[in-house]
């Protein structure tokens, strides 16, 4: 059997128009696209796999994959070839030869995630608007800082998140979270171990809402330590989510 080379891929990406990462009928994704390419140049199939599945409309400045060939290429020359060949929305910031025993989903060790939205309509740059949600501006920001202080640390995020057949528990472990409110804009950043579909949305829908009024303060507590059967969770929009990074064991 010939030898199998594998590459981590450092990978950034703009989803405006894509369906998440995984490979999915109902139109393109990063997976997707990417794999199409690898397979053009390996001269066969290629499956890769990646630190997280990013939802349809979220970005990522710094997303992790590997991936198998069956051909023996410097990083460098693989970073060249692929950038030549993806859409501009897809871009390989290092591909690099690694052990056959890295594997970008069980060795990732936390994963960074912000938030970014605009109050003030379309009045900023282009790039801007590209990773970042227009939303209503908070009537009430300080309202918000012993929620946000509240998120580190175990606990089940079922209020957080919409049940997947694949998914075995909703406990995850928040490392640290910040939230800074500006005059025409927001940032919200939260690293943990994992996070659950809809998660890092939810969590910032649901700070809007409290801080909009529509909610006490006591009930998105209650939806961190005692969820109510229909928490009534607001979805911020995915065009603000980035995947900033994934930190490795190895790193």
């Amino acid at each position: 059997m010939p030898p199998v080379h594998r590459y981590r891929l450092t990978i950034a990406y703009l989803g405006t128009n894509f369906v998440g990462w995984q490979r999915q009928a109902r139109g393109p994704t990063i997976q997707g696209t990417l794999e199409d390419v690898l397979a053009g140049l390996n001269g066969g199939p290629v499956k890769t796999l990646a630190a997280g599945r990013t939802d349809a409309g979220v970005h990522a400045a710094a997303q992790v994959a590997h991936a198998d060939l069956d051909i023996s290429i410097p990083g460098a020359n693989l970073t060249k070839v692929l950038n030549d060949r993806l859409p501009d929305a897809i871009r390989i910031l290092e591909a690099k030869p690694v052990p056959t025993t890295f594997h970008a989903i069980a060795h990732a060790a936390s994963k960074r995630y912000v938030y970014r939205a605009h109050f003030d309509g379309d009045a900023h740059p282009p790039w801007v608007i590209a990773r970042s949600a227009g939303i209503r501006p908070p009537d009430d920001a300080a309202v918000l800082d012993d929620l946000v202080a509240r998120l580190p640390g175990r606990r089940g995020w079922r209020a957080f998140t919409v049940p997947e057949p694949t998914t075995r528990t909703t406990v995850r472990t928040v490392l640290a979270a910040d939230l800074e409110v500006g005059t025409r804009s927001l940032r919200f950043e939260i690293s943990g171990e994992g996070f659950l579909r809809y998660q890092v949305r939810r969590i910032v829908g649901g700070l809007m809402q409290v801080s909009w009024g529509h909610h006490a303060p006591e009930w998105f507590v209650a939806c961190l330590d005692d969820p109510p059967a229909d928490p009534q969770l607001h979805t911020a929009p995915a065009r603000g989510l980035t995947l900033e990074d994934v930190t490795y064991r190895d790193a």
